[in-house]
């Protein structure tokens, strides 16, 4: 297998997002806004606020299927859009990575996830860490891009990882709620008597 070092620019887009201090109440086109907030590491975002903006967003600044999202200031995970959606935008102190067709999405979202982040963390002067991400940062770092097959593989393998993380976490606070109703139900029953 060969595998070819590219700058990120090469084989993707980064996109900055909105600012959506341009919008108001008032504006006549409405999106939905993905902030930082909205982001875990379950790949899911579904209740979002709306945006009115008196500018029209191009397509460009649409947040599509396939789309990376990460957050600018201390990004520890990788969204990676796997869902149809509408309408949404990211806000300004996010970034979208959008694959050209060199590139598959959840490989690049993988490796980004499980090296790249780590990377591009900042070390000032009194050796503090200032981990913030910037478009010119990322679109110099550099990729190994294995073929497409490969690519396809390691991405599924990371979505799967991704998924399987995510139901542990939910079976553990499943877990935790039946030991405390466990608890409230022994000892209620407890005082009864």
């Amino acid at each position: 297998m060969r595998i070819t070092e590219r700058k990120l620019e090469e084989i993707a887009d980064i996109i900055i997002g909105i600012n959506e201090a341009r919008g108001k109440k008032s504006g006549e086109f409405t999106y939905h806004i993905v902030t930082p907030a909205d982001l875990d590491d379950s790949n899911d975002f579904e209740r979002l606020e709306s945006v009115n903006l008196e500018t029209e967003v191009g397509d460009h600044n649409l947040v599509r299927r396939g789309d990376l999202l990460i957050k600018r200031v201390s990004p520890s995970f990788v969204t990676l859009v796997t869902g149809e959606v509408s309408n949404v935008v990211v806000s300004s102190n996010m970034l979208i990575i959008r694959c050209h067709q060199s590139a598959v999405p959840a490989f690049l979202a993988g490796y980004l996830e499980l090296r790249g982040l780590e990377a591009l963390k900042h070390y000032t002067e009194r050796g503090m860490t200032m981990h913030s991400v910037s478009k010119k940062e990322l679109n110099e770092f550099m990729i190994p891009l294995p073929d497409m097959e490969t690519q396809k593989v390691l991405g599924e393998l990371w979505l799967l990882n991704k998924r399987k993380r995510d139901l542990l976490s939910r079976l553990s606070e499943k877990e935790s709620d039946h030991i405390k109703s466990i608890f409230i139900k022994t000892l209620s029953e407890g005082r009864g008597r």
